[in-house]
């Protein structure tokens, strides 16, 4: 298996006071770039994970762990929210779904 396909773990900027202008402004997402295998996902997967087929649904699989918090995952310039983690013994599977 390849783990040759460029994702993000984005975690969404926190809200800064602005004192020139008395409003809040969300600062930028912070993006932690990593290498991971996506795949799509068949029908019979996604019947099992979702209990019904869903569009753009990835699996993506990483060669370790990543502990560290994220709201969602950018792949090819896409947001997707993940619905569902495995943390297995040497590797972590994220079930993903595009955000439309």
């Amino acid at each position: 298996m390849r783990y040759d396909k460029k994702i993000y773990f984005v975690t969404a900027g926190e809200n800064v006071y602005d004192t020139s202008t008395g409003d809040y402004k969300q600062s930028e997402p912070v993006k932690d770039k990593c290498y991971a295998a996506v795949m799509g996902m068949s029908d019979q997967k996604m019947r099992f994970v979702y209990g019904a087929i869903r569009q753009s649904a990835v699996e993506v699989q990483l060669q370790n762990h990543y502990t560290d918090e994220f709201d969602w995952l950018e792949i090819d310039r896409n947001k997707y929210k993940p619905d569902r983690i495995l943390m297995l013994r040497n590797k972590e599977v994220i079930y993903a779904s595009e955000v439309l």
